[in-house]
């Protein structure tokens, strides 16, 4: 099966105005990580609503590499929306993240209950705790802004995030 690109375009781009308008929200904020997928997302959304009502909002943490961020500064200055950025790494903190991440099989299981509680995925390290919170953390930032500015929430997930349920 061939894919008509220019029409399949022009249906994300209206579905993206019809979401707009339906929800009487008056622009688009969306994660820039500076990878393909928020890009393009990115580059949808300014189509659809304007550049000038699209919010790219970069969201670091210490163990961001450097290269995305200046790869999200690139597309925003290419697309002309505006960018923010927004580092996460306090609020993983504040979550102890980094540091205190449950050492024992029933702390696991107590974590996982209370931030994952549909999640059918056990959380069993720390690495994969701190994965689920930078994932939560990038929500929270982005439905921030969305809320304050009354402006869509778009966002992209990668396969890994699909598997677990995001």
């Amino acid at each position: 099966m061939r894919m008509n690109y220019g029409k399949e375009l022009k249906r994300i781009v209206s579905f993206i105005k019809t979401s707009a308008d339906a929800l009487k929200c008056t622009g688009a904020v969306i994660g820039l990580s500076g990878g393909v997928d928020s890009a393009l997302c990115a580059y949808l959304c300014a189509d659809a609503l304007g550049k000038e009502n699209v919010l790219g909002v970069s969201i670091p943490e210490k163990q961001t590499a450097p290269e995305d961020v200046v790869d999200a500064k690139l597309t925003a200055d290419t697309l002309g929306i505006k960018l923010i950025t927004h580092g996460m790494t306090p609020l993983l903190q504040l979550f102890d993240a980094y540091e205190h991440a449950p050492k024992t099989k029933s702390g696991w299981r107590e974590l996982k209950e209370y931030y994952l509680p549909n999640s059918t995925k056990a959380v069993t390290t720390p690495q994969e705790y701190i994965f689920y919170m930078k994932l939560r953390g990038r929500f929270y930032i982005l439905t921030h802004y969305a809320k304050l500015l009354n402006y869509l929430q778009c966002q992209t997930i990668n396969r890994t995030e699909w598997e677990l349920g995001f």
